[in-house]
């Protein structure tokens, strides 16, 4: 048996440069081309909740820590600029890597 209806709920992490309403607008337009790939399909879009993206400060252990680990595990600065395309990374504030020996796993 197959049932008449169906309840799906989506939890929707956003970027801090997306709006909610940018969002939902961008998730509606998906289910509407699911829609007209599927004739007969009824679909409904509401928002329940919206929050916005948050960024974490440069400055906090948890930034600091993970590019430490990324430097540490890749022998490079990790090309920020590219994961965070609204942000720019200063000269003055990146420093190079002055000695790294990458580890090995023994097999």
């Amino acid at each position: 048996m197959t049932s008449a209806a169906c309840t799906l709920r989506v939890d929707l992490r956003i970027a801090p440069e997306t709006t909610p309403m940018q969002a939902k607008r961008e998730f509606t337009a998906a289910i509407a081309e699911l829609k007209r790939s599927m004739p007969g399909l009824d679909t409904t879009v509401d928002m329940i909740l919206a929050i916005p993206g948050t960024t974490t400060s440069r400055e906090s252990w948890v930034f600091r820590s993970a590019v430490a680990g990324w430097e540490a595990l890749e022998c490079r600065a990790p090309d920020i600029s590219r994961a965070v395309a609204r942000c720019s990374l200063s000269s003055s504030t990146a420093r190079p890597i002055q000695s790294c020996t990458p580890s090995t796993s023994a097999s």
